[in-house]
């Protein structure tokens, strides 16, 4: 029997939503903007702290509250992201198969999806784990886990096609980083996936907006994906290209959450 890929979701306890949390809310971290987005009444609290330990403390008791307030609609929601994501899973890790020419393997047999308080959404290659936020509607969640599980496989095929990979590039701030966060524009847009999931999948807005010669930075991706010979062909030339330009797309990326 062929090996399927299933996602287990799980409600994430509070020491772990909170322990992502507080990493991404310090002042130097872009990702705070999304948090407050989110979270409109924990900036108003913040605002004058002049400790990071006042900060901390404040935030805990702001997100323990909302958390236990909130428990019983994140379990809900939970029970309907497994529902959700069982009626296309089996589809979508087969598509992505046929799509990155590369079979998952048995140590991907089961994701962990856990499920919380934070709208920042990381995954976590190794764990073959990633989070997402309590509160999406089912286009959402259909748009992010499939978005999630995509890096595991794409980073599997760059692997083979970059023998000589070094795995701390996988994560940002480092160029192969930044492909693989534009590339999913590209992949999940491929009618085999797009007719499973149902919705049109986006990256992050400074990729959709940021343009070379005057021309959006997507538009030569998804050029290069249209004639590409096969996945390997396709993830050699987008390397190369955003090699080319390297300087100009880290100056211009800045990354907030889709959210």
């Amino acid at each position: 029997m062929k090996m399927i890929p299933q996602v287990k979701f799980k409600i994430e306890s509070f020491d772990e939503a909170f322990k992502t949390i507080i990493r991404y809310l310090s002042p130097n971290n872009r990702w705070n903007k999304n948090i407050f987005k989110v979270y409109p009444n924990l900036e108003k609290k913040l605002d004058g702290l002049k400790t990071w330990r006042e900060v901390e403390r404040t935030a805990k008791k702001f997100f323990r509250e909302f958390y236990n307030k909130n428990l019983d609609e994140i379990n809900k929601k939970t029970e309907n992201y497994k529902k959700v994501w069982s009626e296309c899973n089996d589809e979508f890790m087969l598509a992505l198969e046929e799509i990155l020419e590369i079979k998952w393997t048995k140590k991907f047999k089961i994701f962990t999806c856990r499920v919380g308080i934070s709208p920042v959404c990381p995954r976590y290659l190794d764990k073959r784990m990633f989070d997402i936020y309590g509160f999406f509607n089912d286009e959402l969640l259909r748009r992010l886990v499939s978005h999630e599980l995509l890096h595991f496989l794409y980073f599997e095929k760059w692997k083979q096609v970059f023998p000589d990979y070094n795995k701390k590039k996988f994560e940002g701030p480092h160029l192969i980083w930044h492909l693989s966060e534009m590339v999913p524009k590209v992949i999940l847009n491929d009618k085999k996936i797009k007719d499973i999931i149902k919705y049109e999948s986006s990256v992050y807005p400074s990729y959709e907006k940021l343009k070379i010669n005057d021309k959006p930075l997507l538009n030569y991706l998804q050029e290069i994906y249209d004639n590409k010979e096969d996945f390997a062909d396709f993830l050699r030339k987008a390397y190369d290209f955003v090699k080319e330009h390297e300087k100009e797309i880290i100056k211009k990326s800045i990354i907030f959450s889709v959210i």
